[in-house]
This record gives structure tokens, sequence and C-alpha cells, in this order.
């Protein structure tokens, strides 16, 4: 775990906390108004949904970047948004 801690220590050394922070609250308003016109379609219900589910998707997209450090590749969006993000959200939904 302190391994992981180091990354991040030396990742936000490069990126000012600041600019990471307003990327994540522009990620979390991108995801509400998507999941807002899922609600008005019937698909989810957003008063069932928590933040934390809100930012999943981008944070696991994060977390690819991050650690393999190359491009995303289509299986694992695929992958990420259909079987793990619409999953949970039309579960909870």
């Amino acid at each position: 775990m302190s391994t992981l801690h180091g990354l991040m220590a030396e990742y936000l050394d490069d990126v000012p906390v600041s600019a990471y922070l307003y990327i994540r609250q522009v990620s979390m308003e991108t995801m509400m108004t998507i999941l807002k016109r899922a609600a008005a379609r019937g698909e989810v219900r957003v008063d069932h949904i928590t933040p934390r589910m809100a930012s999943l998707l981008m944070d696991l997209v994060r977390h690819e970047l991050f650690f393999t450090n190359l491009e995303l590749p289509e299986e694992a969006i695929v992958e990420i948004v259909d079987d793990i993000f619409l999953l949970l959200v039309r579960l909870r939904g």
C-alpha cells in the first residue's frame, strides 16, 4: 500500500491538486447530467445513485490510464461501461 501512496504522491507532484480536483468535479457534474437524462428515459433512478457510484466510471478509466500508461482499448471501455457501470446503476435503480 505504501507503494501506491508513493505513486499517487509523485502523480500529484506533476499535476496541481487544484487541477485534479477541478477535473474530478467536472467529471462528476457531467456524469450527473448523463444519469439525469437516463432517469428521464426511465433507465435509472438518480435518487438511488450515490456520489461514489456516479464517479465510478471515470474513476475506473483514470485507474486504467494511470496504471497502464497506455491508450484505453475499446474492449476495456466497453467492459467498464457495460459490464460494470451500467450493471451497477441499473441494479440500484
